[in-house]
């Protein structure tokens, strides 16, 4: 990540928009450059905002995996890349196996957003899966 991009983050006004842009930037770097297709980060409530106003442009999708009062787990990524990446027959196969049905992101969301979601409010097992989406 260029240090020009990390100075730009660590002069904003705002300590939410300061964290949210390093939060950003520090982690999700592979996924800006277009080396990955997509990350989860999690971010306070109160810094999506300033997430958003990151992501405007960038090509990059945002769908949030769990919410709570005070944080939020998001998957970010670039919808073509991922599409090319699942809908390979082995990646397919391998989350069929876990319940999922489709080809495309936009397909296997619902699912894994409801799978995130039950492991953060009961406790149970992550779903592991998740792997083949990042």
């Amino acid at each position: 990540m260029p240090i020009e991009t990390i100075i730009r983050q660590l002069k904003q006004e705002t300590e939410n928009s300061r964290r949210a842009g390093l939060n950003l930037v520090i982690h999700s770097a592979p996924l800006l450059k277009r080396k990955k297709e997509s990350c989860i980060l999690a971010f306070r409530r109160e810094e999506l905002g300033q997430l958003m106003k990151e992501l405007y442009g960038t090509g990059i999708r945002c769908k949030f995996l769990y919410h709570e009062e005070r944080r939020c787990i998001v998957f970010l990524y670039r919808e073509e890349m991922l599409n090319q990446y699942l809908a390979q027959a082995e990646v397919r196969q391998f989350l069929s196996e876990f319940g999922y049905e489709g080809s495309t992101i936009a397909d296997y969301l619902p699912l894994l957003k409801r799978r995130v979601t039950f492991f953060y409010r009961n406790g149970e097992t992550f779903p592991h899966e998740i792997g083949a989406f990042l």
